[in-house]
C-alpha cells in the first residue's frame, strides 16, 4: 500500500474520533459510543489503513474512558454481510468458506444493549461459524465467546 494511501485511510478515522472529542467535551453526556471493527484484533491483508484506524479509534477511546466524567464504550463489529458492497453473494460465499457469518440487525442490537448497560467498555461481536477461525486473532487480546 502506498503511504499517502495509507495516510488517508487513517486519516479518516482520525480526525473523525477527535473532532467527537472537541465538539462534545464540555457536553453534559450520557455516554459516547465508538463503532470499530474486529480487525483491530487480527491481520487483514490490504487493510493497514483500515486497521490502523480503528486500532486508533480503540485507543483513542480507551484514553477518553479516563478523562471524560461519562462512559465510553467501544463495539468492535464482525461483518455485516447484508449491506454495503460485501453483500454481493461471492463475498458471502468466500466469508462462509473462511468461517465467518453475517451478523444480522436483531442480534447485533442484542450486543449493543449488553455493552451500554454492561460494566464493559469494549465488546467484540462477531457471528463465528467454526471454531478455526479464531486461528488469526491476535493472540495479545482477551476474548469472551457467547
Amino acid at each position: 500500500m502506498e503511504e499517502e494511501r495509507f495516510r488517508a485511510g487513517l486519516r479518516v478515522k482520525v480526525d473523525v474520533s477527535v473532532n467527537i472529542a472537541e465538539v462534545f467535551q464540555d457536553e453534559p453526556l450520557d455516554f459516547v459510543l465508538f463503532f470499530s471493527s474486529m480487525n483491530s484484533f487480527v491481520k487483514a491483508a490490504g487493510q493497514s489503513n483500515y486497521v490502523a484506524g480503528c486500532t486508533f479509534k480503540d485507543a483513542f477511546a480507551s484514553q477518553l474512558a479516563l478523562e471524560w466524567p461519562c462512559a465510553v464504550k467501544v463495539m468492535n463489529w464482525g461483518y455485516w454481510g447484508t449491506v454495503g458492497t460485501v453483500a454481493s453473494e461471492e463475498y458471502q460465499r468466500r466469508m462462509k468458506s473462511r468461517g465467518v457469518g453475517s451478523i444480522e440487525p436483531p442480534e447485533a442490537m442484542r450486543a449493543l444493549e449488553a455493552l451500554l448497560v454492561g460494566p464493559m467498555n469494549q465488546l467484540a461481536f462477531a457471528k463465528m461459524t467454526t471454531s478455526s477461525t479464531w486461528i488469526n486473532v491476535n493472540k495479545g487480546h482477551s476474548f469472551v465467546l457467547v
